[in-house]
């Protein structure tokens, strides 16, 4: 993750496959990344901890919607 007005670098998301697809929680607490694997990892952008790991699909996660809260 980067810093919009300086550009510097903040922190590095590590996934265990390569990642296909990243999108912002309506509220921005939480960073979801589709994997190659299939899997998704959700990440909290403040800290830059993986919070958790959503497996279990087949195939592959490539894109998902991002929808406003309250509907």
């Amino acid at each position: 993750m980067w810093e919009a007005d300086t550009r510097r670098a903040i922190a590095t998301l590590a996934a265990h496959s390569r990642v296909r697809s990243i999108t912002f929680s309506p509220d921005g607490a939480t960073i979801a990344a589709a994997r190659a694997d299939g899997a998704i990892g959700l990440w909290d952008p403040a800290t830059g901890r993986l919070t958790a790991t959503l497996g279990g699909r087949t195939g592959v996660s490539t894109a998902w919607p991002s929808v406003p809260t309250g509907g």
